[in-house]
């Protein structure tokens, strides 16, 4: 899945107003992958216990807005609490994240930091995609 298509993914799941189950289903083919966003980090706090994914267990949890207005939380580990603390109050900062669910009650999309590089072939795979939609969208307006 390109980050146009998670982010159209996001718009939809905003617009339609999703039952839990519908929003779980949609964000199976979601899961996983990994996108370079950039959020504006709005509040964080300390998470307790087990989380979605347990690498981000006993963390830290940002509630962040992307620039397209879509509300996100992102799961830190404990490991990068200096990172958390300055990246509050940030706005348009760009870090890589790795999709981990959906959580219905808050209506919200859980992602988790991803330390380190996107790889080649993931960037390749979203330029080329999206090119590929531009020109298909060029030829069908011909």
């Amino acid at each position: 899945m390109t980050k146009k298509e998670f982010l159209q993914l996001l718009k939809r799941i905003k617009a339609e107003r999703l039952l839990s189950s519908e929003a779980d289903n949609l964000f199976s083919s979601a899961k996983g992958h990994i996108y370079s966003l950039s959020l504006n980090f709005l509040r964080f706090s300390s998470v307790i216990g087990r989380q979605i994914d347990s690498e981000y267990d006993d963390g830290f949890i940002f509630e962040c807005i992307t620039e397209e207005e879509f509300d996100v939380a992102v799961l830190f580990q404990r490991q990068f609490k200096e990172l958390v603390e300055s990246l509050s109050g940030q706005s348009s900062q760009e870090i890589n994240v790795k999709v981990l669910g959906y959580d219905g009650l808050y209506q919200k999309v859980i992602l988790g930091y991803f330390e380190g590089e996107i790889n080649e072939q993931e960037l390749q795979a979203e330029v080329g995609a999206e090119v590929g939609a531009e020109v298909g969208a060029e030829v069908g307006a011909e």
